[in-house]
């Protein structure tokens, strides 16, 4: 039975209570790497997530590194390498306009010379995948007279040209050029000069973003941890126990791909109450769980997302499951998301008659896990 959602509206209950895992979540095997001198200027914190959203540890790096291990975006350190060839060398200037970890990555860098004069880096060892790239080309001592071009090996899309005025804040075109390649051979190659009416290129740093770890997303705010209400203990991996015999709670499982440009994004549930209206919620932060007591009034579950968006009532059928096959056209799907971005999951449905609620007794509805997901290009 699909589920009948067709559009968002406001969702008015009110949440409370802490976020969980603040600043977003990096990718397994994501590589965050900031060129040029990393002196007066040294790399941005693990907080800083530039254009992608994906923070975590940032690598310096300096003209004609050969073979530097990079450490993940996570801080692990790993058999990836980074190489590059072509550049004259690290540069920096103080922009009046930028400040902070903008500043950090963009204000030093690496000069390319002139039209002609080609900077090649090469990511080598990663693991087979679709990638996006995000090459950081700004120039801070002349943001709209030092235009570079950059073009990634193997990625479908086209060479893109990187300048201009800096806006305080990433922009697409004017500070970094984004291509998604799919990765066989380990090896990712990022072409970058001087446009032909240009005086210099530039490369400030690069962002590898795998897209395979998180795209069906990761699950958390399982009911199996003891902090259900009346402190009962559901499946690993679900909700907190619900009407359905088996006892387990529900599920909801992501199904194909959160991509914006390819958007096959869905959910599965499995062991909700049987024939019960319920709704998928959205929201860009996870609230409460796994610290504090995420519940509410009249609930047996634990209560996950921040919500912002809802979508229309839906029914289980006689077993407790439903499916979602695509978000394609929902608001609250691909449409709503930029590249980068988090947006967190979860399923509420009637449940009347669970003796399991806060504040105790006779709980109306339930919630499943929750899930976080990462949209990428």
């Amino acid at each position: 039975m699909n589920l009948l959602i067709q559009g968002p509206r406001r969702f008015a209950l009110a949440a409370a209570g802490s976020m969980l895992l603040a600043g977003g979540v990096a990718s397994a095997q994501g590589f965050n790497v900031d060129f040029g001198q990393n002196t007066t200027f040294p790399i941005p914190s693990n907080a800083y997530g530039a254009a992608s959203g994906q923070v975590g540890s940032w690598n310096a790096a300096a003209s004609g590194t050969a073979g530097q291990t990079l450490i993940d975006s996570s801080g692990t350190a790993t058999s990836v390498m980074i190489s590059e060839i072509g550049s004259l060398g690290g540069f920096q200037f103080d922009n009046t306009g930028t400040s902070g970890d903008d500043q950090n990555l963009l204000d030093d860098y690496l000069d390319l010379g002139g039209p002609g004069n080609i900077s090649t880096t090469t990511f080598s060892g990663l693991a087979n995948g679709n990638y996006d790239v995000y090459t950081y080309a700004w120039a801070a001592d002349n943001r709209t007279g030092f235009c570079s071009q950059v073009d990634v090996v193997g990625s479908a899309d086209p060479q893109q040209v990187v300048c201009g005025a800096w806006t305080g804040m990433h922009v697409q075109g004017v500070t970094y050029a984004l291509h998604n390649v799919d990765v066989t051979g380990g090896t990712i190659s990022i072409n970058v000069e001087a446009t032909p009416t240009g005086t210099f290129g530039t490369i400030n740093g690069f962002q590898v973003v795998p897209n395979g770890g998180n795209n069906t997303g990761t699950a958390y705010c399982f009911g199996d941890t003891g902090v259900c209400p009346g402190a009962v203990v559901g499946a690993a991996g679900q909700g907190c126990p619900n009407s359905n015999p088996n006892g387990f709670g529900a599920l909801l499982a992501a199904t194909g791909s959160a991509e914006l440009s390819n958007d096959t994004y869905g959910f599965e549930i499995t062991d909700g109450g049987f024939n019960k209206p319920g709704i998928i919620i959205s929201g860009a932060a996870a609230i409460g769980f796994p610290n504090g007591n995420p519940t509410v009034p009249d609930s047996a579950g634990l209560f996950c997302v921040n919500p912002q968006l809802r979508g229309f009532v839906f029914f289980t059928d006689g077993t407790g499951a439903a499916t979602q096959a695509s978000f394609q056209g929902m608001s609250y799907g691909a449409t709503a998301q930029g590249v980068g971005s988090t947006t967190y999951y979860q399923y509420w449905y009637r449940d009347p008659g669970n003796p399991n609620a806060n504040p105790g007794g006779g709980a109306e509805f339930n919630f499943s896990n929750a899930v976080m997901t990462d949209w990428s290009n």
